[in-house]
């Protein structure tokens, strides 16, 4: 197993990541490729082909488990490569678009972001947002009908009503 300096790499001025920070990672979490070439050999080659610009951490994992490895060595991946300056780790998108079956798996994960203020997306034919019942409480307010007509009404104009006892017609008779 690596020491803590291994895994710092060449940035002994930043931030080095260790396996464990990346089981803390939001799997959603967006891996953003940094290099144009696969810079690795041997087995770790094959795994750093497994990137593919704008996947989720969860998504390079199950790549990793579903070649034959094991979780801990795409965390072990992710934060080596993290530290050579190979990907990027970028927070998970508020504005992600789950799938309905994403959604169906993960559903207390959906209803916690929405309560934290980050409304959800669901499906992308004819999408939903969640969002939590404060929030729906602020900005759905129920107007009168009668207020909102009087403050949508032209101003600075002269409106000619018919008087009240006049037959004033039914205005839907032509249609």
């Amino acid at each position: 197993m690596p020491t803590k300096r291994q895994w710092g790499g060449p940035r002994p001025q930043e931030e080095a990541f260790y396996p464990a920070d990346m089981k803390k990672v939001d799997p959603r979490s967006v891996i953003r490729l940094l290099v144009g070439e696969n810079r690795k050999a041997g087995h770790s080659h094959d795994r750093f082909a497994l990137y593919r610009d704008d996947m989720t951490v969860a998504e390079y994992v199950a790549a990793v488990v579903e070649s034959g490895d094991k979780e801990q060595t795409a965390l072990n991946d992710l934060a080596w490569d993290q530290n050579r300056s190979f990907i990027r780790i970028d927070a998970p998108n508020s504005s992600q678009v789950w799938s309905v079956a994403e959604a169906k798996a993960k559903l207390s994960e959906i209803l916690r972001l929405a309560r934290a203020g980050e409304p959800q997306t669901i499906g992308s034919e004819d999408p939903c947002v969640v969002i939590s019942a404060g929030q729906f409480e602020r900005l759905w307010q129920p107007r009168h009908l009668g207020r909102f007509l009087i403050e949508t009404a032209p101003r600075g104009t002269e409106l000619e009503l018919p008087p009240r006892g006049s037959d004033r017609g039914d205005p839907f008779a032509d249609l």
